[in-house]
Order: structure tokens, then C-alpha cells, then sequence
């Protein structure tokens, strides 16, 4: 199976920190590593649950909790193997 979308970025992301945390600064970074600032309204990444959870180190399960919860406040929208992000701005906050 090949390396999830940015798999080499986590070198420096899997200090002690809370599991909301690392999610969002993973997803900033892929952002930014697209091209698109960190500012963009509305970046989609295609990258599944589990490939997250690998990267991160974090199970699926644990992956999925945390992405819901960014979803209920508008942060975020999540459809079947991506991700859009709707204000980039609290991802790592």
C-alpha cells in the first residue's frame, strides 16, 4: 500500500499533543503543501480516515471522533474519502 498524502510531513508534528491538534496541523500542512495558502476557504484534501490515521499515528476510530467535531462547528466538511476545509484558520488552534 503506498504512503498516505504526506506522509513524510509528520517528522516534527507527533510532539505530546492532543489528538484535535495534530489532526489540524496535518491537514494545514497538506494544504499548504498543495499549493494553497493556509487562509484558503474552502481547500479539499482527498485523503481517507485510515490514511490519516496512519500519518498521524492515531487509530481510525479516533481519527473519525475528532473530524466529526471539527465538522458541528463549521470548520470543516467531510464527504467519503476527502475532506473540505472551511476555515483553515482554526485547524491547529
Amino acid at each position: 500500500m503506498p504512503s498516505p498524502p504526506g506522509y513524510y510531513l509528520i517528522h516534527g508534528l507527533l510532539a505530546a499533543d492532543s489528538p484535535e491538534r495534530l489532526i489540524g496541523r496535518y491537514l494545514t500542512r497538506l494544504i499548504q503543501v498543495a499549493g494553497d495558502s493556509a487562509g484558503t476557504v474552502g481547500a479539499e484534501i482527498q485523503i481517507t480516515q485510515e490514511e490519516l490515521g496512519a500519518a498521524t499515528g492515531l487509530r481510525r476510530e479516533t481519527v473519525s471522533k475528532h473530524l466529526r467535531a471539527l465538522q458541528q462547528p463549521g470548520i470543516l466538511v467531510l464527504r467519503r474519502g476527502r475532506l473540505t476545509i472551511l476555515d483553515p484558520g482554526q485547524l491547529a488552534e
